[in-house]
């Protein structure tokens, strides 16, 4: 497939990939433009998405700026599965380099200890879709959950459904605006970052409750 696309439309793809990890939040107006140009070759375009989930974490690309790009070229009937998918597979690398670091004295270590103690009040899934309904960077949760050793299958479980939201959002946002500018961006109306912060809390409700009350009884005994 890679023969078959014109040179000037694999420059135009490599540009894409480039300008939307360097400029995306902070100057969209020439991003944006590339984009729309883009997504006339749905080949080219499918390729950039790759590209663009592939340098993510690396760059610290928020999950909703990508997912919004997707939703516009693709909409959201297939925006969202192909965005949620970009952000599970882009949320691995920082999961596994969280896995591969060791827990050592100093600040790393209070770290791992705190996020062993959170995971094993809350259990992993859902320790993960807590953290991950709360409006907080995606990229931190995966290292976190990495460090405290959170088993793969629940930290993709916890992160498909912890994401979801954030994900549709930003598809739909994305694919309800043809001229993205820098007034059309995505934004979070504060109603849903209260909602899923509620949620969020509401999830660890009952687990938090558990163990204080072993505390309490473990006091008592002793």
């Amino acid at each position: 497939m890679l023969r078959r696309l014109p040179r000037r439309q694999m420059a135009g793809m490599g540009l894409l990939v480039l300008l939307v990890a360097v400029t995306f939040s902070s100057a969209p107006e020439p991003t944006l433009g590339l984009v729309e140009r883009t997504v006339s070759d749905p080949a080219a375009f499918a390729l950039a998405l790759v590209g663009l989930y592939l340098i993510r974490p690396v760059l610290a690309i928020p999950t909703m700026a990508a997912a919004a790009v997707v939703g516009y070229g693709y909409g959201v009937a297939v925006g969202v599965p192909v965005a949620l998918l970009g952000t599970t597979l882009s949320s691995i690398p920082p999961y596994l380099a969280g896995r591969y670091l060791r827990c050592t004295d100093g600040l790393l270590g209070r770290l791992c200890a705190s996020g062993e103690a959170y995971f094993e009040v809350t259990g992993d899934v859902r320790g993960v879709l807590a953290a991950r309904l709360a409006p907080t960077p995606s990229d931190p949760i995966s290292y976190a959950a990495g460090l405290s050793r959170v088993r793969p299958q629940p930290f993709l479980v916890g992160t498909v459904l912890g994401e979801l939201h954030w994900t549709v959002l930003a598809v739909v946002a994305g694919a309800s605006v043809r001229d993205l500018s820098a007034g059309a961006l995505p934004s979070v109306p504060m109603t849903v970052i209260v909602l899923t912060a509620v949620a969020a809390l509401a999830v660890l409700a009952g687990p938090a409750y558990r163990s204080a009350l072993d505390r309490r009884t473990d006091g008592v005994e002793s």
